[in-house]
């Protein structure tokens, strides 16, 4: 047998949310300073670093990449879930289950839809959504404190 190669663990580069989302969001075209990059690194930081989420431990990536998708829909900013995942490297599933425990702990209404497809769930061509349209439809805008412009 000769000698196998092996890592050093320690010597693994280990990215945290928002520097996943940092590196997805310019692969994604989403200008840096904008409202829509606040509220992502926002979000990825909250969730990934500071408040982590009850009874679910997504994944540094999968994080980034649900707080990218929700401020998407969020900011009506165009990008369905295939493109954020090309972007991070993470499942659509992924990106499901992490945005909606993101949005569920920011208190944004969105639609529970089970793994059977249905129409009214589906992009219907225009780009949105059942989840864009509601939360395009939430008044207020989590992101913002009162007062701040």
């Amino acid at each position: 047998m000769g000698d196998t190669p092996t890592a050093d663990v320690d010597q693994i580069p280990w990215k945290t949310a928002p520097e996943h989302a940092e590196e997805a969001m310019r692969d994604l075209d989403i200008s840096e300073g904008s409202d829509l990059w606040e509220d992502v690194q926002r979000l990825a930081t909250q969730y990934g670093l500071e408040e982590p989420l009850e009874d679910f431990d997504p994944s540094p990536s999968s994080l980034a990449a649900g707080s990218i998708y929700l401020a998407c829909l969020i900011h009506n900013a165009k990008r369905n879930q295939s493109t954020v995942a090309a972007a991070t490297g993470v499942s659509t599933v992924a990106i499901r289950n992490s945005y909606h425990a993101i949005a569920e702990a920011e208190g944004i209404p969105l639609s529970r839809a089970g793994s059977r497809r249905s129409p009214e769930n589906d992009d219907p061509g225009d780009g949105e959504s059942r989840d864009s349209r509601l939360v395009s439809g939430f008044l207020r805008n989590p992101f913002r404190q009162e007062g701040s412009q």
